[in-house]
């Protein structure tokens, strides 16, 4: 088995499409490309600006998820919320508590069994995701309505 940051950032360059054509998204030469994602090559190494590019790219975030993970962080997706309005920014913040209710009821249905499983673990931790996110997209909205003159 692989470095789960290895295995990503080759499933990031193989899976899916070719090294040739990721390679001529960051101006880089195809063998080189397939190099950097190899598991023999040890001397080869995507750098953080070319894996960023390419995951912008794929609109996928394997990397950035496993790098997170050795860290012991996690990664939230954040939309953009410029220039939201009232209703819009009312609609987040009914959003945000909904999820945390959600999460609620979760934690309730999981205690009431009074033998927890990773099952229900993992249905709190989705829950849990949702209402953080819901969180921050509620930040998010209420920053893009900073006027920056004042």
């Amino acid at each position: 088995m692989h470095d789960p940051i290895d295995q990503s950032i080759y499933d990031l360059i193989h899976e899916g499409t070719t090294a040739a054509r990721l390679a001529s998204l960051t101006n880089m030469n195809a063998g080189t490309l397939s190099n950097k994602a190899s598991f023999s090559m040890e001397n080869h190494h995507l750098t953080v600006k070319e894996a960023v590019l390419i995951q912008n790219t794929r609109k996928r975030y394997d990397v950035l998820y496993a790098e997170a993970a050795a860290l012991g962080h996690a990664c939230i997706p954040l939309g953009d919320y410029s220039g939201a309005s009232d209703v819009e920014l009312l609609d987040a913040y009914a959003r945000y508590h909904k999820e945390i209710g959600d999460m609620a009821a979760e934690i309730c249905r999981t205690l009431e069994v009074r033998a927890v499983t990773k099952q229900h673990v993992n249905a709190v931790r989705k829950e849990f995701f949702e209402a953080v996110q819901a969180g921050l997209a509620l930040i998010e909205r209420l920053d893009g309505l900073v006027e920056e003159d004042l």
